[in-house]
């Protein structure tokens, strides 16, 4: 279960940096803080067990 909200955040974290780097006048300070969270959820994820997607 804790793989599936890490996949979802991993997800958002992807969406969010992209909206913000479209934007011509984006805030360095956020985008460099979603780069780091989406690091920080990428390698958690990783650590985690998988389950097999069909049971």
């Amino acid at each position: 279960m804790n793989s599936f909200f890490h996949d979802e955040n991993v997800a958002l974290y992807r969406k969010l940096i992209a909206e913000n780097e479209s934007n011509p006048s984006r805030d360095e300070n956020r985008h460099a803080m979603l780069l780091t969270l989406l690091a920080e959820e990428t390698a958690k994820a990783k650590q985690l067990p998988r389950l097999p997607d069909a049971w």
